[in-house]
């Protein structure tokens, strides 16, 4: 091979590899939530579907409109913005979130430790503490096995009821 051909040769070999593409934000998210990285998998901002009895999950006890927001910075902080809930039957007149005198919006820290999310509220709205979830996510869905800043929303609904909340990404 003479030094022309093997220059041309390795020019094109060098422009397609130049071409190939490197992944999309969209894959990156899916192979870490798939490889559980939990915690970049969580990164983002999710909206609330609703409050589902942990024994029935096929539709919520309690909607949202417009939805509740969960938004999980890479810095570990976390922003929650409250809203009312629109489900009549679980809304008693004394569950007025804004009459706790809480802020709609709530901040705090989070890490993950395995499949457990620790989130610890930093406002004067609830006890400040860590609160653990066991959470099920991948890069569209995120499932909560209790609630967090739900109840004032839900104190008509009695304690038969174990309500969880499940997420969608933004």
């Amino acid at each position: 091979m003479n030094k022309k051909t093997l220059l041309l040769f390795s020019l094109g070999l060098f422009s397609l590899m130049a071409c190939s593409s490197s992944p999309t934000a969209e894959e990156k998210l899916a192979e870490n939530c798939e490889n559980g990285a939990l915690d970049k998998c969580l990164e983002g901002s999710w909206n609330l579907v609703g409050l589902y009895d942990r024994m029935d999950l096929s539709a919520p006890k309690v909607s949202f409109n417009p939805t509740s927001t969960f938004k999980f910075n890479a810095d570990k902080t976390f922003e929650f913005t409250l809203t009312s809930a629109t489900t009549p039957s679980y809304v008693a007149p004394e569950c007025n979130y804004d009459k706790k005198n809480c802020s709609p919006t709530q901040f705090g820290t989070w890490r993950m430790d395995g499949s457990t999310l620790y989130v610890k509220p930093t406002g004067d709205c609830m006890p400040i503490a860590e609160y653990p979830f066991t959470i099920t996510v991948d890069k569209d869905n995120l499932s909560l096995n209790g609630r967090l800043f739900h109840d004032t929303e839900i104190c008509g609904v009695g304690s038969h009821l174990v309500l969880v909340e499940k997420y969608t990404r933004q």
